[in-house]
């Protein structure tokens, strides 16, 4: 039986494939690598990108969801909202993380670390604290 993990590391190479194959038009495959834990995303002529269990965001859904549940005085329903919200949008800015770095890697290698350790981590970072702004500001009495 896959775990969390297994399951999101490869739905997040699934998707970033699909989306490089859509809209790119990259013949991307998915290849397992490590029994459930590691995937890799590659085309012809690319060095493609590898996808592990600490690429597929659930420690940004656990840090935003964990937020959401612990504040007090919020209703449920704005609650369920903005969860959804953001972790659908937590879920396709990583499959666009993973799609931006299959491209940077195949063009610009000598940037993909800058980009994989820093740029892209602050990136989501930035996501979630925006995500959050717009769950604790007030739109009138629709708190």
């Amino acid at each position: 039986m896959p775990t969390i993990n297994g399951f999101l590391t490869e739905n997040t190479a699934d998707i970033s494939a699909w989306i490089l194959d859509v809209f790119f038009r990259i013949p991307a495959q998915v290849i397992e690598l490590n029994a459930g834990y590691k995937w890799q995303v590659c085309a012809t002529n690319s060095p493609g990108v590898k996808i592990a269990h600490p690429c597929n965001a659930f420690e940004l859904y656990c840090l935003y969801l964990g937020f959401i549940v612990a504040m007090a005085d919020v209703s449920l329903r704005r609650k369920l909202f903005f969860g959804s919200v953001g972790v659908m949008s937590i879920y396709f800015f990583n499959a666009l993380r993973v799609v931006a770095l299959f491209l940077i890697q195949g063009r610009w290698p000598q940037v993909f670390d800058f980009m994989h350790k820093y740029l892209f981590q602050a990136s989501a970072y930035l996501l979630i604290f925006g995500l959050w702004y717009g769950f604790l500001r007030k739109y009138g009495s629709h708190s």
